[in-house]
């Protein structure tokens, strides 16, 4: 049992009761009561514990089987249902209680999570940190027992712990953020928005927009031209008609369709299609111009993106540079 796990591990490191839960910040008779097995530790002192034990929480708790779907699935209706009927408090002790048996079952500590901080968000309690506090403990330990789960439960930290108004954390999280399912520049757009640092959420929200219309729009290019080849005329002229709505309505830069021409005829090593799409670019104007001239977006500046992979955004926004560059040059002449 995990009283005897506690024990030994304490005893081989030549430390007392006592300065265990010192360590700790809780008494000596609830140390005494973990190691007799009356009592369980509260989930946010499952990693200090396994640090100062110097284990790992899985072996820590390792006796506990994690429940079936079935048992999982029945054991958060019935919180589900407690909150609907019964006061919070007598909730809470149910979750506590359900979560110290199940300490290694990472699926019912992340599920038990998503289900109270949906409740938080429909009831808008008086005191959110009564929730939140729980919500971000939760899954804080299904982090610790899933890793191969960390993009999507880091996402949900993210927003938590800017609800908390920490910042730190929540930027924290962000960072752990890799796999392109979640637009990491859009993330972070959201995790400043959240905490109200607008000065920095709206630039961020406005680069990583434009920079999807941009995307999407050099996709409905690349479908256009493989319809072409495909011998399918009719959908070809309609993705095309798709595109060029898509850069009206939010005033891309004139020269994008040459852009995207070029950096499609270099995929298909095409020499003669590069050379006459150089050409056009030659002689395109950018002075004085954006990636798009919509006052929504004509004042942002665009950079590579926060996965650090450069995109058709980042090309067109470069070659409007270098041309704004020649052409300065050329009036100071």
């Amino acid at each position: 049992m995990i009283g005897k796990v506690i024990q030994e591990k304490r005893k081989e490191l030549g430390m007392t009761q006592a300065q265990l839960a010192d360590y700790l910040g809780v008494t000596a008779p609830a140390v005494n009561r973990w190691e007799k097995d009356l009592s369980y530790p509260d989930a946010d002192l499952l990693a200090p514990l396994a640090r100062l034990l110097k284990t790992d929480i899985n072996t820590l708790f390792s006796f506990y089987d994690a429940l079936s779907d079935n048992e999982r699935e029945l054991a958060v209706d019935h919180a589900r249902n407690m909150f609907l009927r019964q006061p919070d408090d007598e909730t809470f002790s149910y979750i506590d209680d359900v979560l110290k048996q199940n300490l290694s079952d990472a699926l019912l500590f992340k599920e038990m999570a998503s289900m109270l901080f949906g409740f938080h968000m429909f009831r808008k309690h008086e005191d959110p940190q009564i929730y939140l506090d729980r919500v971000s403990a939760y899954y804080e330990r299904a982090l610790e027992l899933i890793p191969d789960e960390e993009e999507d439960i880091s996402y949900s930290l993210m927003g938590i712990y800017a609800e908390m108004g920490l910042l730190d954390k929540a930027e924290e999280a962000w960072s752990r953020i890799r796999n392109a399912k979640i637009n990491k520049e859009w993330a972070h757009a959201e995790l400043m928005q959240g905490m109200k640092i607008y000065d920095r959420a709206i630039p961020e929200m406005k680069s990583s927009i434009l920079r999807a219309i941009v995307q999407l729009s050099d996709h409905l290019e690349l479908l256009r031209n493989t319809l072409l080849k495909a011998g399918d005329l009719e959908a070809s002229e309609l993705a095309r008609v798709k595109s060029e709505q898509l850069r009206e309505l939010f005033e891309l830069w004139d020269g994008f369709n040459v852009v995207s021409n070029l950096s499609h005829a270099v995929e298909s090593d095409d020499a003669d299609d590069q050379i006459s799409h150089i050409r056009e670019l030659i002689n395109l104007d950018a002075s004085g111009s954006s990636v798009s001239s919509c006052s929504l977006f004509k004042d942002v500046s665009l950079g590579t993106g926060s996965d650090g992979e450069r995109t058709s955004a980042d090309i067109m926004a470069d070659i409007m540079g270098i041309f704004q560059k020649k052409q300065s040059e050329a009036a100071s002449e």
